[in-house]
């Protein structure tokens, strides 16, 4: 798989996507990847339409898809009626990437990963719509962390905190307070005062 550059490296890559191994698969999907090609999508695009296969190999190749074919919006859609949260929320940073504004979408996801996803990418979207989202997400205390499909730490904290981050973000108003208790309460405050 190293020798990408070869075409026999790109013929293993191709092989390793219909192994049985999750962590040979995973490095044929990283490899089909590096070869940012029309054919190399279509690959892994196929192989992922095996049935059965793990999330956490639909999240390697939704991760490679964004790469190779930006920003890989159709394939992430496809995943977020997924029953697995983390690959939902994979799926998620891809679309928010390209348009924050559906992050009211996301805000309002059963699971707290997708929620933090929402949190964060609601800073970048337009203030009308955002900051309602932001409010309602101040209430939320439940805590998540977001990976990738290796597994390395993308984000983590509480949904709450993020959400007080995004609007900061957008506001430019810094809260009031020692603690996170206290400034989640002076945000919802500044809220029920008409978020002027």
């Amino acid at each position: 798989l190293g020798s990408i550059g070869d075409p026999r490296g790109a013929a293993a890559a191709a092989r390793g996507l219909e192994d049985e191994g999750t962590d040979v698969v995973r490095a044929a999907i990283e490899a089909c990847a590096q070869l940012k090609s029309k054919d190399s999508a279509a690959a892994i695009r196929a192989a992922m339409a095996v049935e059965g296969r793990a999330p956490i190999l639909r999240q390697a190749a939704l991760e490679a898809l964004a790469a190779i074919d930006p920003p890989g919006i159709n394939d992430a859609r496809g995943c977020l009626s997924d029953v697995n949260a983390a690959l939902r929320a994979a799926a998620w940073r891809i679309i928010l990437a390209a348009d924050a504004s559906e992050a009211v979408k996301a805000a309002v996801d059963e699971d707290a990963e997708v929620r933090l996803v929402a949190a964060f990418a609601l800073a970048r979207a337009p203030r009308e719509t955002a900051v309602p989202g932001l409010v309602a997400l101040l209430y939320d205390d439940r805590s998540a962390t977001l990976r990738d499909a290796r597994g390395n730490d993308v984000a983590r904290g509480e949904v709450r905190v993020a959400a007080m981050a995004s609007l900061e973000t957008l506001t430019g108003r810094k809260a009031q307070g020692e603690d996170d208790d206290a400034r989640v309460a002076d945000w919802k405050k500044w809220a029920a005062e008409g978020g002027k």
